[in-house]
């Protein structure tokens, strides 16, 4: 099946940007905020919309995951790069995607863990 390239482009720059921001510093990037936002706001809408007349469509799942993880939205960022793997298990930017998101999750958490003065965390499965 042919894929638009711009959802592609578009998808792989928000996996870039989550690793970007993965790996930054939180002071100097973090979630998007204002004009980019509302962008990706309204392409989870718009690319919703296109998995709800293909459920199969792998590369869609990812860019929903990819837009929530920039949005910060760490939990559906997840569940939508889970969807993605469970219809194409050899889709590699779904597994990059949901790497980067969680590695962001964790980073939050230990900035909050540091800014309420926690000395140590310990974590259940």
């Amino acid at each position: 099946m042919m894929r638009c390239a711009w959802r592609l482009a578009l998808s792989g720059a928000l996996i870039g940007l989550a690793l970007v921001s993965a790996s930054a510093s939180q002071e100097t990037v973090g979630p998007a905020t204002g004009t980019d936002q509302a962008f990706i706001q309204s392409q989870i809408r718009r690319w919703t919309e296109e998995v709800r007349k293909d459920p199969q469509d792998f590369e869609t799942l990812a860019a929903i995951g990819a837009a929530f993880g920039k949005l910060g939205q760490h939990a559906a960022a997840i569940e939508y790069f889970r969807r993605a793997i469970a219809v194409n298990p050899k889709y590699t930017e779904a597994y990059v995607g949901m790497a980067s998101v969680k590695i962001r999750a964790l980073a939050r958490l230990g900035e909050l863990l540091r800014l309420s003065g926690s000395a140590s965390v310990r974590v259940s499965r």
